[in-house]
């Protein structure tokens, strides 16, 4: 005896993923035609369907039909690419204004990968307290016509307005290390507590702390 249940992928550890049933979280591995697809990866937020064996054990039986995929190039050299997660409404890019230094070229490097994969860009600036001329940051961004947030975790700038960008919506939050994307998440559902860790005080630049792709509910049906 078996039943079948559709869920969303939140997480992979090794050879294990994490699904969302409803309201409950299972554990599941690949039955063996998805385990030896190399051209069908199972991908955070990708919607399954899964078989609950007799025994107890869960395995991953389908990748349902994707609305959206994000890609990227693989290091080193060629042209290949690497798709990292599925179903994505939005991409929320994050630089610093301060601690690390704002860096252009990231940033633009961001949200050409969105725009690569046709998904909607949104930009956040953290750390604003820092900084006084914060808007001579934004305005490139919005002249060429992009949403941009600026936020403080300390002093709670902006984040209402990022609460609000995320609800209901499906978002990859990208950016580089140190920025404060974590402090960001946890600061609008303390709930979540994602590892942080302060920058650098020799290079000014900021450790990594969230090493791999994972989903998280955030709000009423956001993730």
């Amino acid at each position: 005896m078996s039943e079948i249940a559709e869920g969303v992928v939140l997480a992979r550890t090794g050879g294990r993923y994490r699904v969302l049933v409803d309201e409950d979280v299972v554990e599941a591995t690949l039955r063996g035609r998805l385990r030896q697809s190399r051209e069908r990866r199972v991908l955070v937020g990708d919607r399954v369907t899964m078989r609950r064996h007799a025994d107890g054990d869960v395995t991953l039986e389908e990748i349902l039909s994707r609305t959206s995929t994000l890609r990227r190039r693989t290091p080193g050299r060629g042209r290949g690419t690497r798709a990292v997660a599925a179903n994505i409404t939005q991409v929320v890019t994050v630089g610093a204004a301060s601690e690390p230094d704002w860096n252009t070229y990231l940033m633009d490097r961001f949200i050409a990968v969105a725009e690569a994969n046709g998904i909607p860009v949104v930009i956040v600036i953290n750390k604003c307290d820092l900084v006084g001329a914060v808007e001579s940051l934004a305005e490139p961004y919005r002249g060429a016509g992009y949403p941009v947030l600026l936020t403080s975790v300390r002093d709670r700038r902006g984040l209402d307005e990022l609460r609000n960008t995320l609800e209901d919506r499906v978002s990859v939050i990208t950016g580089p290390t140190g920025v404060g994307k974590s402090s960001l998440l946890n600061a609008l559902q303390p709930g979540l507590q994602l590892r942080t860790a302060p920058v650098s005080s020799k290079s000014r630049a900021g450790k990594h702390t969230t090493v791999q792709s994972e989903m998280h509910r955030f709000g009423r049906s956001g993730f």
